[in-house]
């Protein structure tokens, strides 16, 4: 009995590993030289974590730049950076009037936001309390119905706090 327990506790955790590992994510990549939607949303998390705390360095320091260093470290905010496809994160611009984005070695960019992010590949936006579907859709220029296209299966009539929706 208790072999056969901790056999089907081996297998959960087996399971569970290869659903959460980068591997997967590698393996869901939709092309030769192109991220995955999956890989861009992981690195869009990481890129979301950063610009909340530069906002907050920015509002505690009284700085309008700052370096990775500032951001990330044992006594920061922001612990650690999980790199998910050997991004650079050092080479981003930290700037209050400059929104975050970031490109990755198949030369795809992932930016926060769409304000001054036309030109990136993928876009996403974190959704924050209180918002609708309709002021995400205003503040970043794109259209209900394009949303809805970009996030199939989503239910974006009553989004959620902390949902990441993409917008291209």
């Amino acid at each position: 009995m208790r072999l056969r327990l901790m056999k089907t506790l081996l297998y959960v955790v087996a399971i569970i590993s290869a659903l959460t590992s980068p591997w997967r994510l590698k393996a869901a990549d939709s092309g030769e030289g192109h991220l995955s939607k999956a890989m861009a949303k992981a690195i869009f998390a990481n890129l979301a974590q950063l610009d909340a705390g530069a906002k907050a360095y920015y509002l505690y320091s009284g700085k309008t730049t700052a370096l990775l260093a500032d951001l990330v470290g044992p006594d920061k905010g922001m612990k650690k950076i999980v790199v998910v496809d050997g991004e650079e994160y050092k080479n981003i611009t930290f700037n209050k009037n400059t929104p975050i984005r970031l490109k990755v070695r198949t030369g795809e960019i992932i930016g926060v936001d769409m304000r001054d992010n036309e030109d990136c590949t993928y876009v996403f936006h974190q959704v924050r309390r209180n918002e609708s579907i309709d002021s995400i859709a205003a503040i970043n220029n794109v259209t209900i119905e394009q949303m809805r296209l970009l996030n199939p299966g989503v239910n974006l009539l009553i989004p959620k706090a902390d949902m990441i929706v993409s917008l291209k």
